[in-house]
This record gives C-alpha cells, structure tokens and sequence, in this order.
C-alpha cells in the first residue's frame, strides 16, 4: 500500500473532513518526512521503521486521532483538551472542520514514537 490508498480514503470522504484531514496528513508528513503511508487496519497510517506513529480517520460527526497504542492519549490529556470531543481506548476524537494544530500532532507523534522506538532513537532528537 502507499499514499495512493489514502488518498483513495480522503477522496471518499465530504469535502469539509477531506480538507481537514488532508491538513492534517500535511502536519504529520513536515513533521515525518520519512514515514511510509499506508492504510493499517482500515485507516490511514504513518510507519517508520514497520511501526505505526500516526493515523487518523472519519467517521460520521467526527474525526479521529489513532496513536496506535492505548498510552498515548492518557498521557498527553491536558494538552489535547482543548481540541478533543472526547476519548476512548487511547483515540481522541476532534472536529470534523477543526485541523489539530501541528504543536500538537508533534506531541501526539513524540509521545508516540518514543514509545514505539525508545528514547535513544534518532528521531526522538530531532523532534524533541
């Protein structure tokens, strides 16, 4: 799989969540240059190294940040407060015509890859 099959998603998809998601596709993709796209377990993903570090996907009156694991969110609650409509099993839900801003997404990422890499990888630097 690669970009085409999300773009294939995003194309799918309303115009208002499309823009919105395509923004945030932007924001991971300046923050991971290197990260592989691919659709993973039926919803955009960002793989670096075979693991996944972002992902995101539609639904009917929201859109959803997937970390890929269960700590993420929990971890990172206070900052995304302001942006979420909710959370559960570690996916936070954010509005459909809102982007997250790429502060953010750069957290979400951090959090995510210094779980999925360790600390000592040298991605964690440079987005430190």
């Amino acid at each position: 799989m690669s970009a085409d099959s999300i773009d294939a998603y995003l194309s799918a998809l309303a115009p208002i969540k499309r823009q919105t998601l395509e923004a945030v596709r932007a924001a991971i993709l300046e923050i991971l240059p290197e990260a592989s796209q691919e659709i993973y377990y039926a919803m955009p993903a960002f793989m670096v190294e075979g693991r996944a570090l972002a992902g995101f996907a539609a639904f009917k009156n929201h859109l959803s940040w997937i970390p890929y694991s269960g700590q993420v969110v929990p971890k990172l609650l206070v900052e995304i407060a302001p942006y979420s409509l909710g959370s559960s099993s570690g996916v936070f839900k954010f509005a459909i015509d809102k982007p997250l801003p790429a502060h953010i997404i750069q957290k979400l990422i951090l959090t995510r890859a210094i779980e999925a890499l360790g600390e000592s990888h040298p991605l964690i630097a440079r987005l430190s």
